[in-house]
């Protein structure tokens, strides 16, 4: 059983960034294209893949300002907090 159970609860955004190229250590360049949800934690801690995603926490929403995330990553954290209600599309 995986060691973080979320529940999907509604679609927070589709975004996507021309300007934001993710460099994989194969090489490999993509843009990326996100499809973000609003989620309930049922149990659990989040935990990276370590192919993607190198580190994973829940953070208090106060130290966002204080991590190394890229702008269009806080533009949908910003997004998700302080309009949950609307779907956006960037």
């Amino acid at each position: 059983m995986p060691d973080s159970v979320p529940q999907h609860r509604e679609l927070a955004g589709i975004y996507t960034d021309p300007g934001h190229v993710i460099v994989y250590s194969s090489g490999e360049v993509r843009q990326q294209f996100a499809v973000c949800f609003h989620v309930k934690q049922l149990r659990g801690d989040p935990r990276p893949d370590h192919e993607e995603t190198i580190n994973a926490a829940w953070v208090e929403t106060e130290a966002l300002d204080d991590l190394p995330i890229h702008p269009s990553m806080k533009l949908r954290l910003a997004h998700a907090l302080k309009q949950p209600a609307q779907v956006h599309v960037a």
